[in-house]
């Protein structure tokens, strides 16, 4: 880790908890200011550094972080609008990550903020699509394999989901889907500066970022605006609380031994509160962990090779790190692809040749292998959704 990670990763810890003395002469401001971007931290820093930005980039910096003021302003005032537009027919829902993992930070509008995400019943998207369409929004193809609904006006996205992204396939997924059974029945009132919406309860919250996390994690990876999210919320709980809400489910189903890493991880780097349930681990593992979120930045954009690496990692959908090798993976990967487009695997890699020869995809390098790996042998230590080893 250089020596502008180690100040963006202070800047991090003293605006969410305490206050760290930074070596303001050391920074390299083009540097720190792209690093923040990329993990879409920089509000958070800016307010650390304010008064001592050099005069020559004051400007520069003043004018990105009013954008992002502006821009979550403008966000959390569609929260508002989406729960007075659903209330017109009674249609319960619950808000997903963003502002509600903003309630969480000291001052939640420093968090950065993209769509609004909501969940509801299926049995309500057909009255929802037909009073967001009366304000304005066009809905255009279902993504993420039918999970939600996408919904368009002008600079606005709004996601309707139907079900939780990161849901386990196999055993697991049964008791996910029991927890999650009645997440938006027991959401809870927030007051954002433009009116009451609907975030989820306590375990509900931490239950969904630990998914989302996981999702991203086995995918393009995750970054340090994911880690924040997780810090802010598990340092939140005392010890006795953390433990009677999340442990004895979260081995259930498998996700206890990451959120422990999670939390870990925030307390070396982040210098969260200790939290003696989180337990102990291999520093190697937390050294590997932050190498990864740092290399990578915000949903791996740092890095578009990392999506050629998810098919030696996991089975895409099903958010787990395999126990195989990276090379024998590569194979179950075309075998999974070419059942889900009911066509053969001969089928699958001869499509992917084409596109190769025709410039729309690239060979993967020893690099990538490489890399993949090394991403592989960190994942595993999380045991995401294996119950016997998540403890």
């Amino acid at each position: 880790m250089d020596k502008q990670h180690q100040i963006l990763l202070s800047l991090l810890a003293s605006s969410l908890f305490e206050r760290q003395e930074i070596l303001i002469t050391d920074i390299d401001w083009y540097k720190l200011y792209q690093e923040a971007m990329s993990q879409a931290v920089f509000p958070l820093i800016f307010t650390e550094l304010d008064l001592t930005i050099p005069s020559e980039k004051k400007e520069e910096w003043e004018n990105r972080f009013r954008y992002y003021i502006s821009v979550n302003t403008n966000v959390t005032y569609e929260h508002s609008e989406l729960n007075d537009t659903l209330a017109k027919r009674n249609i319960p829902y619950v808000i997903l990550k963003g502002v509600a993992s903003a309630s969480y930070y000291p001052n939640p509008a420093l968090r950065v903020l993209g769509d609004v995400d909501f969940l509801l019943a299926e049995k309500d998207m057909d009255s929802a699509t037909e009073l967001l369409t009366e304000i304005g929004f066009t809905a255009k193809d279902e993504e993420i394999q039918g999970k939600h609904l996408g919904f368009h006006r002008r600079n606005s996205v709004w996601e309707m989901h139907r079900s939780i992204n990161g849901v386990p396939e196999g055993e697991a997924q049964a008791i996910v889907d029991e927890y999650l059974s009645d997440i938006i029945e027991t959401a809870v009132d927030y007051q954002t500066e433009n009116g009451t919406i609907k975030i989820p309860d306590t375990f509900h919250h931490g239950l969904v970022l630990l998914l989302h996390t996981a999702s991203h994690l086995t995918s393009e990876g995750i970054g340090l605006r994911h880690l924040c999210d997780w810090a802010v919320f598990a340092s939140s709980l005392s010890n006795d609380e953390f433990r009677a809400i999340f442990e004895d489910k979260l081995q259930r189903c498998g996700l206890w031994r990451f959120a422990q890493i999670l939390t870990l991880v925030s307390m070396r780097y982040l210098h969260i509160p200790k939290r003696e349930w989180a337990g102990t681990v291999d520093e190697s593992v937390l050294v590997g962990l932050m190498e990864d979120i740092l290399s990578g930045g915000n949903f791996g954009f740092k890095d578009n090779d990392r999506y050629n690496q998810i098919k030696y990692i996991s089975d895409r959908g099903d958010h787990t790190v395999t126990k195989r090798a990276p090379v024998i993976q590569v194979f179950h990967t075309i075998r999974a692809k070419a059942k889900a487009q009911n066509t053969s695997s001969i089928r699958v890699v001869s499509d992917y040749l084409k596109m190769v020869k025709s410039g729309q995809r690239k060979l993967d390098s020893a690099h990538t292998l490489a890399n993949a790996k090394k991403r592989k042998a960190i994942y595993a230590e999380f045991h995401l959704f294996d119950k016997e080893n998540s403890q």
